[in-house]
This record gives C-alpha cells, sequence and structure tokens, in this order.
C-alpha cells in the first residue's frame, strides 16, 4: 500500500521576553496512510530543514529526530533538540522569510512559511541588543552645538559684550575721568584704596594729609642684619648658659665650629647641599592667610596697609629685651637670633645646650620614602579609595572618561523608556500567541490529507 503523511504544523510560544529564549521551538504533525488511516505506535524518522528566503531557499539549519507516532498517530517533537550539525543560534531570525521543510522517512511533505512564533527569538536578541550608548540610541533630538562642546561661542542670540567685559583692561573702559589734579587733593587717607596709577608728577610728597606717605626708598630696611643700627655687642662665648632651644639660627657656623663628634649635638644637620635654598623658581607663595604672629608670612595687603616704613635703626625698634652686653645673664627665650655669630664664639663643648643637634645621619633628606609612617601614596591603593568620595569630577566626554552620576542617572532614565517600549511588546507578543493558538485550534478541527 502506497502511504502519504499528512502533517498539521503547531508551533508553542516557548519564549519569555524577560527571560533568556530556548532556542527551539515545538512542531506536531498527525500520520496517516492515504486511505486515511491512522498510523498510530510507530517509529519514525524525522527530518526538519529550516530554509532562508523562499520555499527553494538556502538550508540554514537541518536536524533529525527518530521518534514515535502515539496511538492517535501524533508526533511530537521539538526544533533545535534533534540531532544535528548545524547551530541554531546561528540562524538570524530578522533576516527572513523563513521557511520549514518536512522529511518523513525519507518522503518529502513539502515546505510551509514560519509565521511569527520563533522569531520571538528575535524579539529576545534584540531585548539585549541596546549598547548602552547615547550614540546607538534612535530618534534621538538635535542637540545645539554648545550641548556638546560647552563653548560660549557656540551660544546663539548671545548678547553684545562690551570690551572690558573680554580684556578686562581698565583702558577698554568708557567716559573714564580726568586724570586727577595734585593740587585740589582733599580726600582722606582711608577714602585712597589704590595708588598705582599715581606718577611721580602726580603727588610731590608735600601734601599734609598724606601725613605717613613713605615716598623715600633710599632709607628702606632691605632686611639684612648688617643694616641695623645700635645693635648689641656681640655675645661672650664663655657664659652661653642658653639651652639649645634658644638657639634658632647657625648659618654662621662652619665646619671648623664643630667636628660633629659632640655627643650633646646628636642631630645637627652639618650637610647643607640638600637644604632647601629659598628659590622658589618664580612661582608664587598664594592663598595666605592674615598674618597673626610675628612670624608669619605677611601678605601684599598686609604689607600696603602699612603706614609707615622701618626707618632701619634699632632704637627704633619696639619690645626689644634688655641685653647685658659683658655677662649675657639672660634666660633662654631671650635668644631668638645667633646670625651674628662668629666661629670663635661658640667651641662646642657648652653643656647647657643638650639638645644641640650636630649629627647630620638621621636627618631628613627631603625624599618622600625615607618618612616613617608615610600615608599610603595614591598609587599604591590598588584603585582602592577606601570608602571616600571623588568629587567635582566633569561629566565625560571620551569613552575611557569617569563617568559622573548624573551621566548614569540620565541613561537610566533612557533604559526607563526603553523598558516601557519592551512592555508594550510584550503586550503584542502576548495577543500573537493567543491568535496562535485559536489559529492551532482550527488547524487541528480541520485536517487535511495529502494525495
Amino acid at each position: 500500500m502506497k502511504r502519504s503523511y499528512i502533517s498539521f504544523i503547531v508551533l508553542a510560544l516557548a519564549i519569555s521576553v524577560c527571560a533568556q529564549a530556548p532556542l527551539s521551538f515545538k512542531y506536531q504533525a498527525y500520520l496517516r496512510n492515504a486511505d486515511g488511516t491512522i498510523r498510530g505506535s510507530e517509529f519514525v524518522t524525522l527530518q526538519l530543514k529550516i530554509v532562508q528566503g523562499s520555499v527553494n531557499g538556502a538550508t540554514v539549519y537541518t536536524e533529525v529526530h527518530n521518534t514515535s507516532t502515539n496511538a492517535h498517530g501524533l508526533v511530537s517533537v521539538t526544533v533545535g533538540r534533534g540531532s544535528t550539525s548545524s547551530n541554531m543560534s546561528a540562524v538570524q531570525w530578522g533576516n527572513g522569510p523563513y521557511f520549514l521543510n518536512i522529511i518523513v522517512n525519507g518522503v518529502n511533505l513539502g515546505t510551509t512559511e514560519l509565521l511569527s512564533v520563533p522569531f520571538a527569538l528575535y524579539a529576545n536578541e534584540s531585548r539585549d541588543s541596546f549598547s548602552g550608548a547615547y550614540s546607538d540610541l534612535t530618534g534621538t533630538p538635535t542637540l545645539a552645538r554648545v550641548a556638546t562642546t560647552g563653548n560660549y561661542s557656540d551660544l546663539i542670540n548671545t548678547p553684545h559684550l562690551a570690551a572690558v567685559a573680554t580684556t578686562g583692561s581698565y583702558a577698554s573702559l568708557l567716559n573714564i575721568p580726568l586724570t586727577f589734579v595734585p593740587s585740589i587733593h582733599a580726600h582722606l587717607e582711608a577714602e585712597i584704596s589704590d595708588l598705582a596709577h599715581y606718577t611721580d608728577d602726580s603727588i610731590s610728597g608735600l601734601e599734609a594729609v598724606f601725613t605717613y606717605w613713605d615716598k623715600d626708598t633710599a632709607d628702606d630696611f632691605d632686611g639684612s642684619y648688617l643694616e641695623l643700627t645700635e645693635v648689641p655687642l656681640t655675645f661672650a662665648p664663655d657664659v652661653h648658659t642658653h639651652a639649645a632651644i634658644d638657639i634658632t639660627d647657625l648659618t654662621n657656623y662652619t665646619d671648623d665650629s664643630i667636628d660633629g663628634t659632640e655627643a650633646a649635638f646628636i642631630g645637627w644637620d652639618m650637610d647643607v647641599s640638600n637644604d632647601f635654598v629659598g628659590d622658589m623658581g618664580g612661582l608664587g607663595i598664594t592663598n595666605v592667610a592674615d598674618p597673626v604672629n610675628p612670624q608669619d608670612a605677611a601678605t601684599r595687603a598686609y604689607v600696603d596697609a602699612s603706614s609707615g616704613s622701618f626707618s632701619g635703626s634699632y632704637n627704633d625698634l619696639t619690645d626689644v629685651p634688655a641685653l647685658a652686653p659683658v655677662v649675657h645673664a639672660h634666660v633662654e627665650t631671650d635668644i631668638t637670633d645667633l646670625a651674628h655669630y662668629t666661629d670663635a664664639d661658640i667651641g662646642g663643648d657648652e653643656t647647657a645646650f643638650t639638645a644641640w643637634d650636630k649629627n647630620a645621619a638621621d636627618d631628613f633628606d627631603g625624599d618622600y620614602g625615607s618618612l616613617t609612617n608615610a600615608p599610603a601614596q595614591i598609587g599604591d591603593l590598588g584603585g582602592n579609595m577606601g570608602n571616600a568620595l571623588i568629587t567635582n569630577v566633569l561629566d565625560p566626554v571620551s569613552p575611557q572618561d569617569a563617568a559622573t552620576r548624573a551621566y548614569v542617572d540620565l541613561l537610566e532614565a533612557r533604559v526607563a523608556v526603553l523598558e516601557g517600549l519592551v512592555g508594550t511588546l510584550i503586550t503584542d507578543l502576548d495577543a500573537l500567541e493567543a491568535a496562535v493558538t485559536a489559529l492551532t485550534a482550527r488547524v487541528t478541527a480541520h485536517e487535511i490529507d495529502y494525495p
């Protein structure tokens, strides 16, 4: 008896958009003889081919199932789980249409087009396809150039700025007053806050209201101790009974003065080659607080506000300690400066200077690596910030830039929009699944005999 096979394909939706889709789908068929007799409980070899483009297109996937029909002639297999040398994951479901070719026991029963259900695999693929990059989004608004450059010159409709707004020059101002006439300067001293633009011809120095104005720089103190007048006599070296904390300046000492072996001067620095020479290399010292203590560094504002200059005379100094030039019986706190001492003044045998540092071997050499209990350098942290924040970061521009929280929050908002679109897609797929279920029922109810 000649046999023919009648197959009805039932595709069961086998994915969830919110989970990883299995690379398979269901196929069912009823097998009958040409006279309609059911071929129940019979072993069959079922070969399935997925064809791309048309019924006669290229075969992109092939598999074989050795299975049996049930008592009613129904055979049920899962496409994607049969014996195969192909790769279901290599099928590009977005490049359809695709067709399914059925061969039972070597008999080709024909090719039918695959409908929407297997393409849920493609929908699942697209769910995770967004790279997270703004440049990969579609339908993005057109941004003004300034939104990406941050350059003021890229703005449109900018106001017209006066020249002084960009030059910052006094000369760019309009309606500048005429040069002041020296003869009518009736302002009080407190009213004058800036005299930088005055010239020698503007003020003669005889104005009565500028009582403390110093216009003679020839007698200004240059900072040298040698320029002082009426300084006390040199201290007698044989009666130095002051403690080591009295000694603040030993710049006049030479190697011949102290040999470095005195036990009491263990930490004395005798190596000047690694000392800071005071050369700032043209750099300024900025953001200095107003001076409080006498030894504080003075700011320019503090100096400019001074009502007078030091005359250079020792007699004009205030709070000068009374020094006995012969017997030097002062307490330790009297000695604040030894810059005028000579090599012959101190022989290094003074027992009162117990803390005098004469050992240069243990002095700080200026190398960070020589410090003890030093904090770990940033490079040694291995990327561990120890729960500290990194603040004031610019928004990222290049792919390798650190992202700010604002940048991440913006991407999260865009992902939320995409999630809404995916939710709509899920609803549409649910409706499609219902339609396929209805179609399956109708196909089952109307079996078709193949000749």
